[in-house]
């Protein structure tokens, strides 16, 4: 429902110190807007942005979807702006780069390395976690990731992202059924990411 921008008007939104912005969320608006306008002026004012070192909550927000649009508009040249964020003390930012990086394919052997240790790291998502690093290959998490699938303690969430990334990175499927289990679980969201997970693990049986 926001008022539409144009691609001018938004890039020079953001081309303002937030002091000189009629609200703070102008900076998100702007963003927002620009979501449908690919270019490389647009990625150019978003990298921008998400290079921000400013502590304000507005531009915080604005970063997040900055990330988002980037990859969206499937840009490869921002992937080392957006892997700068992986290490922000913003954990809504990391994730937003983490799914950025599964978006854009990107295997940078340092970057797959941070998105490995944020699993050591209570604060952020660990299923959106493992299936970014199935999704790119990383076999080096398979004994990890084992020790989730059979943990019973563990949300159903990702104990079932592990089991579809456990068959996506080695084939094996012996625990297929337990995503199955899941179908049947009381709480819809558990329903819904073990229909995710059986996609993603490409068990149609």
């Amino acid at each position: 429902n926001l008022p539409l921008l144009g691609k001018k008007e938004a890039l020079n939104i953001l081309a303002k110190p937030i002091n000189q912005l009629k609200m703070s969320s102008d900076y998100y608006k702007a963003v927002f807007h620009l979501s449908r306008y690919p270019g490389a002026d647009t990625e150019s004012a978003l990298m921008e942005l998400v290079e921000s070192t400013s502590n304000e909550q507005s531009i915080a927000i604005a970063r997040r979807k900055a990330v988002e649009i980037l990859a969206r508009h499937n840009s490869l040249r921002a992937i080392p702006v957006i892997g700068k964020c992986l290490l922000s003390s913003d954990h809504y930012l990391v994730e937003t780069a983490v799914w950025a990086i599964k978006e854009l394919g990107c295997k940078d052997p340092e970057l797959i390395k941070l998105i490995v240790n944020l699993l050591e790291d209570p604060k952020q998502n660990t299923r959106l976690i493992i299936q970014t690093l199935a999704s790119l290959g990383v076999v080096e998490i398979l004994p990890i990731i084992q020790l989730y699938a059979k943990e019973t303690s563990l949300s159903p969430g990702i104990r079932g992202a592990s089991i579809s990334a456990i068959k996506q990175l080695s084939g094996n499927c012996n625990q297929i059924n337990t995503l199955a289990h899941f179908l049947s679980l009381p709480n819809q969201n558990d329903r819904q990411c073990a229909v995710n997970d059986i996609i993603n693990s490409g068990e149609i049986s």
